[in-house]
């Protein structure tokens, strides 16, 4: 049975909403030196994307890539899959 893709946009927004805790008021460098803030954002990317490069390649991550998609990206993502799931369960 195929997953409802609302399911889909509701856990991107939901990890998107995580990641925005995590790194609430702390700096690129407090990021990075950080085991357990990357770790939990790490984990969360993993469910809305980055899946094969987080979980396969996580010694080549850059930290800095990480930081910027999330200042840059993160939160018109959230945004892009809130108006989506809203078309969706629109009648």
């Amino acid at each position: 049975m195929k997953r409802d893709p609302r399911a889909f946009l509701a856990d991107v927004i939901d990890a998107g909403h995580a990641i925005s805790q995590a790194v609430h008021g702390i700096s690129l460098d407090d990021y990075c030196n950080s085991r357990l803030i990357r770790s939990s954002v790490e984990r969360e990317f993993i469910i809305i994307s980055f899946r094969n490069k987080l979980t396969h390649e996580y010694v080549t991550i850059n930290d800095q890539l990480v930081w910027g998609v999330i200042q840059q990206h993160l939160q018109a993502l959230c945004t892009s899959c809130k108006h989506l799931l809203q078309q969706l369960e629109a009648p």
